[in-house]
């Protein structure tokens, strides 16, 4: 790094915070799990504390960025406390709830914006994609060593089915780790410390492992979208680097490839009973809602959150607030009052904070993004797992409003902009030592 050295420490502590982002939500979930009390607000001080620590780098970098974000963390806990103050002003239980909300979502916030700084004055490419690696290597050890260790808890309760470790929001660490699995693939297909292949190779494997111990519906999709990735980019490859040892290589993995699927195909039964089995407690899952639901694929695919969105429509309906309509009523009431939220970040932030909520995530984000041209063929895969993370969010939720998904959407949105601006600069000294040649 060239920052000064005054910044220099504060960007090296929050680097190893960005990156041991999974840890601490792993820990934050053994606590809650095994240790309850005090210590519970152990990793929600941390995240404070190095979200006071951005803000005061902020200030040092850029007085009217310092502006901005002190002016959108003023408004945020304001919501809060006018929130108790228009739907119920003798009750303020769901303060604290909705300011640990409320925290989170300035954090992203925040956190965008200092990265967003100093790539303006460094080239921290290199450290976005230090940061990625730890991130895609600790996921799958910490969904693996919980379960192998018989600790983890269960992805869906009231069931044996599934293991999220020590995660307590399924969609978010599921979320974590499908785009760190992603990154994975996008490690070993482009030239990027390539001494480390090996290892990605390797940690891509555990989590393919880790998306099946945890069992979700878009993680099991997700294993064969990616798997199927994997192999377009490993062929890929060899086909632009081709020599005679990786002509014969290539040869034997496809003889290889068809004689599986042969084997496959012999022991098609067989392998479809060990599958349904495994999958018979998931399985049984999706005909309950199934028929709960009435036969409506939809809600079945979505786990009943349309289902959830209508009852939270219908409530705000019956009790018209236009306090509400503009500011929102907090994740602490809604889920109270109603009895669930809809699990659907775009609706959520909307029903915790109002319309400054969609703003300070969704609309921030696309702002940030549209300063790379989008429609450029470089990091197309970058985009598109941006553009998932976004439907993600939209349908199951638990993304923006949790710390260690909406960081994954913030490292995506840094590897486009800091890869976009490192191909730049290296295609401008090209041009001007062609003008120096000529």
């Amino acid at each position: 790094m060239n920052l000064k050295d005054n910044h220099s420490f504060a960007y090296k502590v929050v680097f190893i915070f960005v990156g041991i982002t999974p840890l601490l939500d792993s820990l934050n979930g053994f606590i809650t799990m095994y240790l309850p009390g005090p210590l519970e607000q152990f990793v929600p001080a941390v995240r404070l504390f190095i979200l006071i620590l951005m803000l005061f780098c902020i200030f040092s970098l850029n007085f009217s960025a310092f502006c901005y974000d002190t002016i959108t963390i003023f408004l945020v806990i304001s919501i809060v406390f006018l929130q108790s103050f228009f739907i119920d002003p003798t009750n303020n239980q769901y303060v604290s709830q909705n300011m640990s909300q409320a925290l989170k979502v300035c954090y992203f916030c925040i956190l965008l914006d200092y990265f967003l700084l100093i790539s303006k004055k460094n080239d921290i490419f290199s450290d976005i994609m230090r940061i990625v690696r730890v991130i895609s290597y600790s996921m799958p050890l910490l969904i693996i060593f919980p379960k192998e260790l018989g600790l983890g808890r269960q992805t869906y309760e009231s069931s044996n089915f599934g293991s999220s470790g020590f995660f307590i929001a399924n969609n978010s660490s599921n979320f974590t780790l499908i785009i760190s699995t992603f990154l994975l693939v996008f490690l070993i297909g482009n030239d990027i410390y390539t001494k480390s292949k090996i290892f990605d190779f390797i940690f891509l494997i555990l989590s393919f492992y880790a998306l099946y111990l945890q069992s979700t519906k878009s993680g099991l999709i997700m294993i064969g979208i990616i798997l199927s990735i994997s192999i377009f980019k490993f062929f890929n490859m060899l086909i632009h680097k081709i020599t005679i040892v990786k002509s014969l290589f290539l040869v034997f993995s496809i003889l290889f490839f068809f004689f599986l699927v042969i084997l496959i195909l012999s022991k098609i039964n067989y392998i479809l009973y060990i599958i349904s089995t495994s999958l018979s407690s998931l399985i049984e899952r999706q005909r309950y809602l199934y028929q709960i639901s009435g036969g409506n694929l939809f809600e079945v695919i979505t786990s009943g959150r349309i289902s959830n969105l209508n009852s939270i429509f219908n409530y705000f309906s019956q009790k018209p607030n236009y306090g509400v309509l503009i500011l929102g009523a907090g994740q602490g009431y809604i889920a109270n009052q109603i009895g669930h939220i809809s699990e659907m970040d775009f609706f959520d932030l909307y029903f915790y904070f109002g319309i400054l909520g969609v703003f300070i995530t969704y609309v921030k984000s696309i702002m940030s993004i549209m300063k790379v041209r989008i429609f450029s063929l470089n990091y197309i895969s970058i985009k598109l797992m941006i553009l998932f993370s976004f439907i993600y969010s939209f349908f199951a939720g638990h993304v923006f409003v949790e710390i260690i998904s909406s960081t994954m959407i913030i490292l995506l949105i840094m590897i486009l902009i800091t890869g976009y601006e490192r191909l730049t600069s290296l295609k401008k000294i090209f041009n001007e030592n062609q003008v120096i040649e000529k």
